[in-house]
């Protein structure tokens, strides 16, 4: 018997995305202005003004990309895997998380969760480095996420962090 059942919603999916991608790329966007500033400073002993060009154009095509295009890009990915948009049961065993939706059922051993995230409207499990599953909270409800989060908890497994394989 599922424990819950739940859809997800692509504006959850998308906004899950953006925040995927401002993490990764935030450090090497800070280490990138970090290097052009330490280079000015290098060089002519002072920031100049084609520095303040450079990152004013950065930030705009840094913007551009994680406000446009990783957005189109995720939502049309969302559009092409009819899957993601079936509704889902979810039941939560002993040895791992079991989904099933029309289109077929996985198994997820707790040992094979690679890392878990969560945002305000989604807990997301991480097979992988690439693929995740990403679980609607409002859908399963507040005691099924705590138990899902114990569960994760109990195997060594913390929130953000890779387990180490």
């Amino acid at each position: 018997m599922a424990d819950a059942a739940f859809t997800l919603d692509k504006k959850d999916y998308l906004t899950f995305n953006q925040r995927i991608c401002a993490r990764r790329f935030l450090p090497w966007f800070g280490l990138g202005l970090l290097v052009i500033v330490a280079s000015d400073l290098l060089s002519y002993g002072s920031v100049v003004l084609s520095t303040f060009v450079a990152l004013a154009v950065m930030t705009c095509l840094s913007a551009l990309w994680l406000l446009i295009l990783v957005p189109r890009s995720t939502g049309k990915m969302f559009d092409d895997q009819r899957s993601m948009r079936e509704p889902r049961e979810l039941t939560l065993e002993p040895d791992g998380i079991f989904f099933t939706q029309p289109s077929g059922t996985f198994r997820l051993p707790w040992v094979d969760i690679f890392k878990w995230d969560e945002s305000d409207a989604l807990l997301v499990v991480y097979v992988n480095r690439a693929m995740l599953v990403p679980i609607t909270k409002a859908d399963v409800g507040s005691e099924v996420i705590d138990r899902l989060k114990a569960l994760l908890n109990a195997t060594g497994l913390q929130k953000g962090k890779r387990r180490k394989i």
